[in-house]
């Protein structure tokens, strides 16, 4: 009888770390460089955000937002958040600590796709060492 369980992880990857320094609640990090899943097809992403100890405390209801943006023709990218859906949102509490959070099993697309992280923390991000990586992996029949 078949069995079936996650493949291995992928290579991490970095999505953001230098375009989070200094962000300010509210604010958008910028899209990440682009990731292309087109070739290994991989289901889903476990991503992670290591924050920096922040200057102040965060907010009661801390969070970030990740966003995953498509080019499902290989060439054009979603072109606003706005309106798009979130991927996942990394829960944080009211302290200025630093925190690692990571989110399991993001779906993501068959093609090349960026991310963007929205900063909803109540505070600025500190003015360095902070990340969002990821590693992607799939479902495998064995």
């Amino acid at each position: 009888m078949a069995d079936t369980r996650h493949s291995a992880y992928g290579t991490e990857t970095t999505f953001h770390s230098t375009d989070m320094n200094s962000k300010t609640t509210g604010s958008l990090v910028g899209l990440s460089s682009a990731y292309d899943n087109s070739s290994d097809k991989h289901l889903f992403m476990d991503f992670k955000l290591n924050l920096a100890t922040q200057g102040t405390a965060r907010g009661a209801s801390a969070h970030c937002v990740l966003f995953i943006l498509a080019a499902i023709d290989g060439t054009n990218y979603d072109d606003t958040i706005i309106e798009h859906p979130v991927s996942a949102v990394f829960p944080l509490d009211a302290t200025v600590t630093a925190r690692q959070v990571t989110i399991y099993d993001v779906p993501i697309p068959p093609c090349l796709f960026k991310t963007d992280l929205r900063n909803v923390t109540a505070q600025t991000f500190a003015a360095s060492g902070s990340t969002v990586k990821g590693r992607a992996h799939s479902v495998v029949t064995v």
